[in-house]
């Protein structure tokens, strides 16, 4: 009988299945091959169960098991909402994609109105069916209102865009399609206090901020964002446009979640133009002053050592 040539894995990927999941395996990091093959093999599962009720469970999984930078994020996320948010608290999701987020805020704050934003009309449809007790808009959020060109991705409509930008691989799918567009102010009815805002865009989100200018300077809510500069530049934006918005106009701090819910303080103008422009870090949390929102909770810290709850990853 003819043996079977023995895989090259190490231990440590055997041990769980993220070490087949992740788009940073601890043995083949320097191995674009093989990274490439991790991500086709994460996209093939999620596409056996997409729009099912198994969905949320393998998305969940995933984020428990990952080593990507994004799945960390998406870790952290959930501990910043785990210790700030209360049961009244009210959220907008912007870039809202397949609601994992939004299942944790609407765990989170039962009592609270939240509102999602997703473009991705096939997205949406599945969001207003899972999620009846948030009001999901189909639209962009911008600084203006209209209508305009939307790029949709695809193959993976989380890249999806206002714009195109560089994508990891150029051989994707866009289609071009015509979707509304609107503001942050003008979608929020006036009198409804936010607290916290989630903002994944692709490279759009300095347009979102300026567009909820209003609301963001009455309530000073918590908003935890996505900046790279890469895709920014597509947009005409750039890391001192963000600081200066948020920092300067807008009077909130910019902090690394991980720093926030360790209590550290608040990042220097020019610590975070250090951390776009070298590709340290791209997700960021800003906050106000107000008391509930300056310092993680225990139970932060907990939701922190425990791990995800779910990934936005798409």
């Amino acid at each position: 009988m003819t043996s079977l040539p023995r895989l090259p894995l190490s231990r440590g990927c055997l041990r769980t299945v993220g070490g087949l999941v992740s788009t940073r395996p601890p043995v083949f990091t320097r191995q674009p091959r093989t990274v490439e093959m991790m991500r086709k093999l994460r996209k093939l599962a999620l596409a056996a169960v997409w729009d099912s009720p198994f969905e949320h469970v393998l998305r969940t999984t995933l984020a428990r098991l990952s080593l990507a930078q994004k799945d960390r994020y998406d870790r952290e996320l959930d501990a910043v909402m785990t210790s700030a948010l209360r049961p009244d608290s009210n959220c907008v999701d912007v870039g809202c994609y397949r609601g994992e987020v939004l299942r944790r805020i609407l765990k989170l704050a039962p009592r609270g109105k939240h509102f999602a934003i997703e473009p991705v009309r096939e997205n949406h449809a599945y969001l207003a069916r899972k999620f009846p007790a948030a009001r999901i808009f189909n639209m962009a959020l911008s600084d203006y209102s209209g209508r305009a060109a939307f790029q949709h991705v695809v193959d993976r409509p989380a890249r999806s865009g206002l714009l195109k930008v560089d994508y990891p691989d150029p051989r994707q799918e866009v289609r071009e399609v015509s979707i509304d567009v609107g503001t942050l102010d003008g979608v929020i009815p006036a009198g409804v206090r936010i607290d916290f805002i989630k903002i994944d865009v692709e490279g759009a989100e300095l347009a979102v901020l300026r567009g909820g200018r209003k609301l963001i300077r009455k309530y000073q809510p918590m908003i935890a964002f996505e900046h790279g500069y890469e895709r920014a530049r597509t947009y005409g934006d750039t890391p001192e446009h963000m600081y200066d918005l948020l920092a300067g106009e807008l009077g909130l701090r910019i902090a690394l979640m991980k720093s926030w819910l360790r209590g550290h303080g608040d990042m220097r103008r020019d610590e975070f133009l250090r951390h776009v422009y070298d590709k340290l870090d791209f997700s960021f949390l800003a906050y106000s002053s107000v008391p509930h929102l300056t310092t993680p909770s225990r139970g932060g810290r907990r939701a922190a050592a425990q791990g995800p709850q779910s990934s936005t990853w798409g």
